[in-house]
Order: structure tokens, then sequence, then C-alpha cells
């Protein structure tokens, strides 16, 4: 059997994405403020399985938009 890991489709992967990253702001916005939010949140959406691509893009749009 191969050893390959099922990727999403692109978008599908980011709505995941989005959705993870939401609880894990919420979660860590009570603690951390900017640049260590920003790790806490990206380190959080490596743990779960998401590419770096994908969590830069939630960053991207989510969280430095809206400071």
């Amino acid at each position: 059997m191969e050893n390959s890991v099922e990727r999403l489709p692109e978008e599908d992967e980011y709505r995941a994405c989005h959705i993870q990253g939401e609880k894990i702001l919420n979660k860590k916005a009570r603690k951390y403020t900017g640049y260590e939010l920003i790790q806490q949140v990206k380190m959080g959406l490596y743990q779960k399985g998401f590419p770096m691509d994908t969590i830069d893009r939630f960053i991207n749009e989510e969280i430095k938009t809206s400071e």
C-alpha cells in the first residue's frame, strides 16, 4: 500500500484551515498579541497538518487585515 496523504481540493482545504484558524485565533488572542499571536496561530495550524501556503493565506487575509 502507498503511504500517500489524500489532499483536499485547494478551496476545501482553505475552508477547513479557516475554520480551525478562527478557533485557534479566538483561543490564543486572549493571551498573545501581534507577532506572538501570528506565530501561535501558525504553529497550531501546522500541527493540524495544513500546508504553509494555506496557513500564510489565512494569516494574510484574516489577521494582518484586521490589525
